[in-house]
């Protein structure tokens, strides 16, 4: 099953799922005036994957984390040397990523990255994205419509307003989850959430995550290097809970499961 960059970006962040993307070409360093993020979806198209992701802006505004991923378990990162600026920067191998902490970007500031990954040298210069400080609600009404509003201190080149909703279904015995996103414009500070814009069945109590989502790239020999900030929060979408409809679904389905 092939893999796509946003999956990757899930994993960068974890909890969240950020970005879509678009196509273009893969020599296309800096974006080529597109508003998706690099590259086809298919990441073949890349060996290599670096995410500058900024951690945080609300208790500490100097912390980056850098991950370096192989995008083909045909190819894995056996060594690798990282510098920024000409600068040597110490990154570790954990649980299969390369990861580094880094304080020295400012926002919206371009740096030379320089990764000789395997013996073969990359370089891209890439511009830190500027966080979005947005007016993201302390509790969600999910049923009526949401103005979300957000200040930068300059254009990045790619920004998405996204939600998600996940939940314990007791029929399939597994998480199901859904999730929307909005694309945006990059001169856009705001954007209307619709009402019940996350199709969320009732009766069940729902993890939810609402948040924009901006992003900055460069690629180039098939290295892509994106600079990422997220600003989230979490919900629970609390709903009356039938719990002998639960009860009674749990035993029909075994007795299903045991009737086979």
């Amino acid at each position: 099953m092939k893999k796509t960059l946003m999956g990757i970006l899930i994993l960068v962040f974890a909890a969240s799922s950020l970005f879509v993307v678009g196509c273009g070409d893969d020599n296309g360093g800096g974006g080529g005036g597109t508003t998706n993020p690099p590259g086809p979806g298919d990441v073949d198209d890349f060996d290599f994957f670096m995410a500058i992701t900024e951690l945080t802006a609300r208790d500490r505004t100097d912390w980056w984390s850098i991950m370096v991923i192989p995008l083909s378990p045909d190819n894995p990162i056996v060594t690798l040397e990282l510098s920024i600026d000409g600068q040597s920067v110490p990154i570790e191998f954990y649980y299969d990523i390369w990861s580094a902490e880094y304080t020295g970007f400012t926002r919206g500031q371009s740096y030379t990255i320089t990764a000789v990954v395997n013996g073969t040298t990359f370089t891209e210069d890439i511009t830190i994205v500027y966080w979005p400080f947005t007016n993201l609600p302390m509790a969600w009404n999910m049923s009526e419509p949401f103005d979300l509003e957000w200040t930068l201190d300059g254009d990045n080149m790619w920004q998405m307003v996204s939600a998600s909703a996940s939940w314990w279904d007791p029929d399939t015995d597994d998480y199901q989850s859904v999730e929307q996103e909005l694309e945006l414009s990059p001169s856009d500070r705001s954007a209307t959430i619709p009402a019940n814009w996350l199709d969320i069945p009732a009766d069940v109590s729902a993890d939810v995550i609402l948040g924009l989502a901006e992003t900055n790239w460069a690629f180039n020999n098939r290295f892509a290097v994106i600079s990422t900030a997220y600003d989230f929060n979490y919900y629970w979408a609390t709903r009356d809970l039938d719990r002998n409809e639960i009860t009674r679904r749990h035993i029909d389905r075994m007795l299903d499961l045991i009737s086979r």
